[in-house]
C-alpha cells in the first residue's frame, strides 16, 4: 500500500510538472504566440492538455474514496471545506489585487462583488474537487453509492450553462466523470489490477494506439475552454449531437491519456530506480496543491511580462518550468515554517 501511494505521489509530481510546463508554453513564448493563440495547435500543449487535469481528478477521486470510507458525511464534508476553501479564497484575493481590479472600480459595493466574482472564476480545479467531493459524500451516505444517481448528475451537468454568475461552470463540471472514475477504481481496484497485470502488454498497446489516434484527431474546438460542456445552449453554436460528440471525445481523450500515463510510468517505476529523481517528484506530488496555487501567480505576473519578446522554444519553456517550480518550493518552505500562514493559505487536512 505504501509503495502504491509513493507511485501516485510520483504521478502527481509528474502531472503538476506538466501543468506548469503547459502554462509556460502558453505564457513563456512571447506576446505573438499568445495574441495569435498559436498554443491551441501546439503539439506539446495538445498532449499535456488532453489529459493533465483529468489525471489529477482521477487521483483525487482515488484518494477521496478512502476519505469517504473513513469519515461520516458531516465530518468528511467539513474536512474538505476546511482544506480546499481557504486556498480558493486566499488565492482568489491575490488574483484580484494583482489584476488591479481594486484600483479600477468606483464604488465599494461593486469592488466587493468584483472580488467575489474573481474568487469564483479562479482556480477552477479546486472548485471542482470541493463541490464534487461534497456531492460524493452525500451520494455515498444518502443514496448508497447508487450508479443511477451518479449518471443522473452527469446528465444534469451537460445542461447546466457554461457560465453561471461569472463562474466558468463548464471547466468545473468537466472533471466530474474523472473524479467518479478514480473513486470507483479505488473501490474495485483489487479486481481491476489483477486483470491489468494479466494483460498489461496488450492493454498498454491498445491504450497507446487509441490515445495516439485521439491526439491525431484532437482539434482546437475540443478544448473545454473553447467549446464548453453544455449540449443545449452550445458555446460554439453547434447542434446538440455535435456538442455531445465533442464532450464524449474530450472525456475519452482525458481518460485514455490518463491511463496511458499511469501504465507507462508504472512500468518505468518498477524497472528503473532513480531515487533522487523520484524523491523530487514525490515532493512535488505531496505539495501539488501548493505548487498549483503559486505557479499561476508566478507565471501570469512575473514570467509572462518578462518573456514578452521571446520566440517559441521548448528548451526555454523547460527551464522556465524548473524556475517556476523552484520558486513555488521556496515560497512553500517559507510557509512551512509558520503554521498559521500555512493554514491560512491551505487550510487543514
Amino acid at each position: 500500500m505504501k509503495k502504491r501511494n509513493e507511485f501516485l505521489d510520483i504521478i502527481k509530481g509528474i502531472t503538476i510538472f506538466l501543468v506548469v510546463l503547459g502554462h509556460c508554453v502558453v505564457n513563456g513564448n512571447g506576446i505573438k504566440f499568445i495574441e495569435k493563440e498559436l498554443f491551441w495547435e501546439d503539439s506539446i500543449y495538445k498532449f499535456i492538455y488532453s489529459f493533465h487535469m483529468p489525471l489529477f481528478a482521477l487521483i483525487s477521486g482515488y484518494f477521496l474514496y478512502f476519505s469517504v470510507e473513513k469519515y461520516n458525511m458531516r465530518t468528511g464534508i467539513i474536512k474538505k471545506i476546511k482544506h480546499l476553501l481557504p486556498p480558493i479564497i486566499v488565492f482568489g484575493i491575490y488574483r484580484y489585487f494583482l489584476y488591479g481590479k481594486f484600483f479600477l472600480e468606483e464604488t465599494l459595493l461593486f469592488k466587493f462583488f468584483h472580488l467575489i466574482f474573481t474568487i469564483l472564476d479562479g482556480y477552477w480545479f479546486l472548485h471542482s474537487i470541493l463541490y464534487f467531493s461534497i456531492i460524493i459524500f452525500i451520494v455515498k451516505n444518502v443514496f448508497k453509492d447508487s450508479i443511477k444517481v451518479y449518471v443522473i448528475i452527469f446528465l444534469i451537468s451537460l445542461v447546466i450553462p457554461n457560465v453561471v454568475f461569472y463562474m466558468g461552470t463548464s471547466t468545473i463540471l468537466f472533471l466530474y466523470p474523472f473524479l467518479i472514475g478514480g473513486y470507483f477504481f479505488a473501490k474495485y481496484q483489487e479486481k481491476i489490477l489483477k486483470e491489468v497485470e494479466k494483460k498489461y502488454n496488450f492493454i498498454l498497446s491498445l491504450v497507446t494506439l487509441i490515445f495516439g489516434s485521439l491526439l491525431f484527431l484532437f482539434q482546437e474546438n475540443y478544448y473545454i475552454y473553447v467549446s464548453g460542456l453544455n449540449i443545449v445552449k452550445t458555446k460554439l453554436g453547434v447542434s446538440t449531437l455535435h456538442q455531445l460528440y465533442i464532450d464524449l471525445f474530450r472525456i475519452s481523450a482525458g481518460l485514455i491519456g490518463s491511463i496511458f500515463i499511469l501504465l507507462v510510468f508504472y512500468k518505468i517505476y518498477t524497472l528503473i530506480k532513480v531515487k533522487k529523481i523520484y524523491d523530487a517528484f514525490i515532493y512535488m506530488g505531496k505539495n501539488s496543491l501548493e505548487i498549483y496555487c503559486f505557479q499561476e501567480l508566478i507565471i501570469i505576473f512575473i514570467l509572462k511580462p518578462l518573456s514578452i519578446n521571446f520566440e517559441k522554444s521548448y528548451i526555454i519553456n523547460f527551464f522556465e518550468t524548473i524556475i517556476v517550480i523552484l520558486l513555488c518550493v521556496f515560497i512553500n518552505e517559507i510557509l512551512n515554517k509558520y503554521r498559521i500562514l500555512k493554514e491560512i493559505h491551505f487550510g487543514t487536512k
